[in-house]
């Protein structure tokens, strides 16, 4: 919290924005419940269950309504976020791209898979960009529990395809499907990479680990890695 502001202490970013919902009388809808979390992490998630936080904590819309009435030198110092609210652009954003809470998720999984840190920041985002529509669309496949939603919707063509069929027959466990994704994002010949030799050493590596795995988890299943590795051609068709 930065102060108090309209009778409860809160940051300038929270202050910023119930003083634009209210002036400006915005109205705001929940696409989940009503019940989002909102926190300093995911304060953005939800407009409206923002707002309703905000209510909830004591912010009086007649303070912000009564700091209209001062004289112009009495006014706060404007915040830039409040003229350009960076934020609602981040709404904007979302609504307009239903997978971009996938997108950050996919950045910061990319980031934690061993060795990727040590490539260069521009292979880091060519193989991220790259792998992107893949990662998706195997997220959704091994997601049994995904309600239907328009993404699901726009990706049932690929949900259906005898590759995924496939892949979901050899009935991968969490280890496998993880190694997987890395692999797919690992790929040494992604377009524009500056050290693709670099990417296809550590790939290798991923290769021979998986292999491992497979032959001590799975010793009566001969020939699991190799079928595992044989779908990625047909995968990446089409991604």
């Amino acid at each position: 919290a930065s102060g108090k502001h309209y009778g409860v202490f809160s940051c300038e970013g929270c202050k910023g924005f119930f003083k634009r919902t209210v002036r400006k009388n915005l109205k705001y809808t929940c696409r989940d419940e009503k019940s989002c979390a909102i926190d300093k992490r995911q304060r953005n998630r939800c407009q409206y269950c923002r707002y309703q936080k905000c209510l909830l904590a004591g912010m009086k819309k007649e303070a912000v309504q009564d700091e209209r009435k001062r004289p112009a030198a009495e006014e706060d110092f404007e915040n830039p976020l409040d003229e350009m609210p960076v934020v609602d652009i981040l709404e904007a954003e979302r609504e307009y791209n239903g997978q971009a809470e996938f997108h950050l998720r996919h950045i910061k999984w990319a980031s934690r898979i061993p060795h990727f840190k040590t490539l260069s920041y521009h292979d880091q985002k060519v193989l991220i960009k790259t792998a992107y529509t893949e990662l998706l669309i195997l997220n959704f496949a091994f997601d049994q529990t995904k309600a239907s939603s328009p993404q699901t919707m726009v990706l049932e063509r690929y949900l259906s395809s005898d590759v995924m069929t496939k892949i979901r027959q050899i009935q991968l466990d969490e280890t496998e499907r993880g190694a997987l994704k890395a692999i797919i994002l690992l790929n040494p010949d992604s377009r524009g990479l500056q050290f693709p030799e670099t990417v296809l050493s550590i790939r290798e590596k991923l290769y021979a680990s998986l292999e491992a795995y497979c032959k001590s988890t799975f010793p009566e299943r001969k020939g699991r890695f190799a079928r595992i590795l044989l779908r990625l051609p047909a995968l990446r068709s089409i991604g």
